[in-house]
């Protein structure tokens, strides 16, 4: 159960990485820019926690998938960026295959 924590840490560590990326406008922002690096740094700490009990395959295709989510849903909200509607479809889609993924994984 361990695993998911780290996993779950990982998905919110790194969609935070990405957001402080873009506020740095490149590395017009020093401080953000930094704290995003750092936010990637620990990220991947996250990660190879995670991957000592979870499946690489698994851990991967769940962490790639719900960070874009994530990430959508706070440039969306945050960042005024648009979604169309089969932009939204497709992300059904990966969201789908989250949950298939998770219905069907052996776990910790």
């Amino acid at each position: 159960m361990k695993g998911y924590y780290y996993l779950i840490a990982t998905i919110v560590i790194e969609a935070l990485a990405v957001v402080l990326i873009k506020l740095a406008k490149g590395t017009e922002n020093k401080l953000y820019f930094a704290s995003g690096l750092f936010a990637f740094f620990v990220s991947f700490l996250c990660l190879s926690q995670a991957l000592k009990s979870l499946e690489m395959g698994f851990t991967n295709a769940v962490w790639a998938g719900s960070s874009l989510i994530l990430v959508y849903i706070l440039s969306v909200c945050f960042f005024q960026e648009k979604i169309t509607l089969i932009q939204g479809i497709f992300i059904l889609c990966i969201l789908i295959g989250i949950v298939g993924l998770n219905l069907t994984s052996k776990g910790d």
